[in-house]
């Protein structure tokens, strides 16, 4: 064998060595990382887990809005000759809005007018007639059958006056719906419709919001909708402000209004009405939290929890005086608690600090939290 070959022989001998030198070493590093500490680490406390009944938040998103909003429109139809505002303009109740041409409206109401005192020009000349009629009946001149024809006579031409008058309210009726004014008072937000356009009745000429109250419409499902009553408070708090925003870091109080006795959609959410403060502008975005009926649950500190948001979240337990892994499904949070719906039990003893250098059975020196 050539010199050559035995140096490269002893260069693979020496990576093999170097290789086993390396695993060896490794090994012995993985032992001591996977062995428990036989010396208990320090600073360990744990607590109890009870069972305790509570009540579950739960957390619905929703948007501000004006108590009173409406879509203004016209009860007839016609041409708009004016709009006396624009958006953003301050409106009271009953102020003008917009005017449709009072032409065909006038027309209308003198047309009534005139046909109404025809039928009462009418009305008297049939009762002086009848009022001849019964004293020639009580003369015993006429006969009873002309009579009862004479009264027949009147009570038609006294129901076409009725007819008549019915007509005239209705055309001044009508004339007057012909100026659009402000059921309440707010701000216009928005204009649908231009002097000289043809509007036909029903069609929105403007949105009006109410610079009254604001209320958020929630969806929840029937387990809490079944738990709210009128007056139950609500905590809000804003979202999607900027952080320099005061609203960021303000708590809104409001108050259920109404709860729907039945479900608004397919989804089966019932609809929530919540009465915030006039202050709270109208278009933010808010956070309610809702408290449900009470239950009994399991909980334990959100603190305690390693991995609390990923696939396999788990505590850390006490058993005859090692630490054991337990693998937890989680719930909803309560405040800064957390809901354990699997992996533990009740009298479960749970590291609650101290825990973030354990290893699965280590001895714990532990000192019991109240």
């Amino acid at each position: 064998m050539t010199r050559e070959s035995w140096t490269r022989l002893g260069g693979v001998a020496l990576v093999g060595a170097g290789i086993a030198v390396a695993l060896v070493v490794t090994g012995r590093e993985a032992r001591a990382t996977d062995e428990p500490r036989a010396t208990p680490p320090s600073g360990v406390t744990a607590r109890r887990v009870e069972v305790e009944r509570r009540r579950a938040p739960h957390v619905f998103m929703g948007v501000v809005r004006p108590t009173d909003r409406a879509m203004v429109a016209f009860v007839e139809g016609g041409r708009l000759v004016g709009r006396a505002v624009d958006v953003g303009d301050r409106v009271e109740a009953g102020q003008v809005l917009a005017q449709l041409d009072p032409r065909p409206y006038a027309n209308a109401v003198r047309a009534a007018t005139a046909q109404g005192r025809e039928v009462a020009a009418s009305r008297a000349q049939v009762a002086r007639d009848h009022a001849r009629a019964e004293r020639l009946a009580q003369e015993g001149v006429t006969t009873e059958s002309r009579l009862e024809q004479s009264q027949s006579g009147l009570d038609r031409v006294e129901a076409m006056e009725a007819a008549a008058a019915a007509q005239r309210d209705e055309s001044r009726r009508r004339q007057r719906e012909a100026t659009l004014r402000a059921p309440f008072a707010g701000v216009v937000t928005d204009v649908f419709v231009e002097a000289g356009e043809l509007v036909g009745a029903g069609r929105p000429v403007l949105r009006l919001a109410g610079a009254g109250g604001r209320e958020v419409r929630l969806e929840v499902p029937v387990e809490l909708a079944a738990h709210l009553a009128p007056g139950a408070p609500v905590a809000l708090r804003a979202v999607g402000v900027e952080a320099d925003d005061p609203l960021s870091s303000m708590a809104i109080e409001g108050r259920v209004r109404a709860v729907a006795g039945d479900a608004a959609s397919a989804g089966g959410l019932y609809p929530v009405l919540v009465d915030v403060p006039a202050s709270v502008r109208a278009g933010l975005g808010v956070e309610a939290t809702l408290e449900g009926p009470e239950r009994e649950a399991l909980h334990v500190p959100l603190s305690s929890v390693l991995d609390p948001s990923g696939r396999r979240p788990f505590v850390w337990t006490v058993v005859d005086g090692h630490a054991v892994r337990a693998w937890l499904h989680l719930g909803r949070l309560s405040g800064a608690d957390v809901e354990v719906t699997d992996g533990l039990a009740a009298g479960d003893l749970v590291v609650v600090r101290g825990h973030t250098g354990l290893l699965e059975g280590d001895a714990v020196a532990l000192t019991e939290a109240p």
